[in-house]
């Protein structure tokens, strides 16, 4: 509970950060306002960046003073790291997780791991997280799983097995 509340209040401090953004945006006219467009969004980018990073520390931290995580943290967690472009991190991080914490982490993880190791290539380390999602009950794959696997080997070259995807999820 006390992981969660001290992430929101990051997530608060960026809220804010909007507000004022808006509130600047109002006063300006279009042509000032389009000239900011660019500046404001590297600002953005920073601020949630940043934001993450902050979560991510704080995370660590509580980690090592012996507070235990809950799976929607490890949940979150994997989707930062993911969207961050940090997909190995993810994966060893949810690795570790389940294992210390003997957390089991939503579909909703799995899903965001395949889909970040699939866009880095890599298919092998993707079948394994597939085949350990369905190992813990998750069911089969969905649309976005077989959507990331298809991308994947389509971006590798490799047709054959693309195809053969394509057939199985429209069987499914």
């Amino acid at each position: 509970m006390l992981f969660a509340i001290i992430l929101s209040l990051v997530g608060f401090a960026k809220l804010e950060i909007l507000v004022e953004l808006r509130s600047i945006s109002q006063r300006c006219n279009w042509v000032e306002l389009t000239a900011l467009m660019q500046p404001m969004s590297i600002l953005l980018r920073d601020i949630v960046v940043l934001g993450m990073l902050i979560q991510l520390f704080l995370y660590i931290m509580m980690c090592s003073r012996g507070f235990r995580p809950c799976a929607s943290i490890l949940d979150m967690m994997v989707v930062l790291l993911c969207d961050n472009c940090r997909v190995d991190e993810a994966v060893e991080f949810i690795g570790n997780a389940v294992c210390r914490y003997d957390l089991v982490p939503k579909k909703k993880s799995y899903e965001v791991l395949i889909k970040g190791l699939c866009s880095e290539g890599k298919m092998e380390k993707a079948l394994k997280v597939q085949a350990e999602m369905v190992g813990i009950g998750h069911h089969q794959p969905n649309l976005e799983i077989y959507s990331a696997f298809i991308d994947g080997y389509t971006r590798q070259g490799n047709e054959v097995m693309a195809e053969v995807l394509r057939k199985e999820m429209v069987q499914t």
